[in-house]
């Protein structure tokens, strides 16, 4: 059963407040905790065939940020987050970049790296029906974006539902990977990684084996600030226009 948790909410407008105080033009629309049993949103071959991941049906928590050009009579675009953090509010990039693209931002709890990637990529999966069952999402902009070990994997488990992404952080491919990136089509991929970024040797190298496997719907985006965890407005907007096919 659906529920809603607007003490979150005003927490949230607690934390973003300084955040939001630095971007004039930004106006803050909604953002809630929902949550919903795995069962209500899988058929029962599939709850079944996971039932060694999920282990029980506990409720699964979605911090959901919702644009205010929101409009249930118009399909709005996704962006399905993965983070190694447990627990997290949108980033202020994102909540701008929501706004101006009218896109949800949803992340699932218990999707940190203190839970297994089969569990997280999971998450991510069901959280498409999560999103189909309580939202009007336009199918053709149903993006990913986030850790690139958890969120390469939800693309390539997924093609022909998740449309776009973007690869950040840590990534890796194995050797069942190569097959499915050849199966890619129309879907637009973009790697991000920088100076400060400890995995930048290995993102070079996948994007380059997505490039061997045939692939060419992808870029690569390189950040020379230290800072790279704190992904600029501009890279971020370059880097989503790609996948949302308004840009270069």
């Amino acid at each position: 059963m659906l529920r809603l948790f607007n003490l979150s909410f005003i927490a949230t407008l607690f934390i973003l407040q300084p955040l939001l105080a630095q971007e004039s033009s930004l106006t803050f629309s909604y953002f809630t905790d929902m949550a919903e049993c795995p069962s209500s949103l899988m058929s029962a071959e599939q709850f079944n065939s996971n039932r060694n991941i999920l282990k029980n049906n506990q409720d699964i928590n979605w911090k959901v940020y919702i644009p205010k050009q929101y409009n249930i009579e118009e399909p709005s675009g996704v962006i399905i987050y993965t983070s190694p953090g447990q627990s997290i509010v949108p980033p202020i990039s994102w909540v701008k970049l929501a706004e101006e693209n009218n896109f949800i931002w949803v992340y699932s709890e218990r999707s940190g790296r203190r839970d297994t990637a089969a569990l997280r990529i999971l998450f991510a999966e069901i959280t498409v029906a999560f999103l189909n069952k309580n939202f009007n999402i336009d199918p053709d902009r149903i993006y990913a974006a986030g850790e690139g070990r958890i969120t390469s994997q939800v693309v390539l488990n997924n093609p022909n539902v998740i449309r776009g992404a973007i690869y950040s952080g840590q990534i890796n491919l194995t050797d069942k990977s190569i097959p499915k990136i050849r199966k890619l089509s129309d879907n637009r991929i973009v790697f991000i990684t920088g100076n400060a970024d400890n995995s930048s040797d290995t993102m070079h190298t996948v994007y380059r084996q997505y490039a061997n496997a045939g692939f060419s719907n992808s870029k690569l985006i390189f950040i020379k600030e230290d800072h790279y965890s704190t992904i600029k407005i501009r890279k971020l907007t370059q880097a989503l226009m790609f996948i949302d096919q308004k840009g270069p």
